[in-house]
C-alpha cells in the first residue's frame, strides 16, 4: 500500500515524506482516511480465528487439531527432529 501511495506502483519504493499514522487520519486532521495496515491485521486475524472455531470445514478442523488441547490454545509446538 504505502509503495503505491508514495510512486503509484506497488514494486517501486520512493522515500517516505509523512508517516502512515497520518495519512490513516481522516481528512479534518490531515490525513487520507486510509486504513491501518495493523489493524486490519488484527481484524482478518480475528475473523479467520471465529472461523476456525465455528465452521466445522476441513481447514478449520485441521487448523483447530493443529493449536487447540481440549478447546484450550497450546503453548507450544514439537517440531520432528531433522536428525
Amino acid at each position: 500500500m504505502r509503495n503505491f501511495i508514495w510512486s503509484g506502483d506497488v514494486h517501486k519504493r520512493k522515500l517516505v515524506t509523512v508517516s502512515w499514522k497520518k495519512i490513516c487520519k481522516p481528512f479534518s486532521q490531515g490525513g487520507l482516511i486510509l486504513r491501518s495496515i495493523k489493524t486490519l491485521n488484527t481484524y482478518s486475524n480475528s475473523n479467520m480465528l471465529w472461523k476456525m472455531l465455528r465452521l466445522e470445514d476441513d481447514w478449520a478442523t485441521l487448523l483447530k487439531s493443529r493449536t487447540l488441547r481440549m478447546d484450550k490454545p497450546i503453548q507450544h509446538h514439537i517440531y520432528p527432529s531433522l536428525e
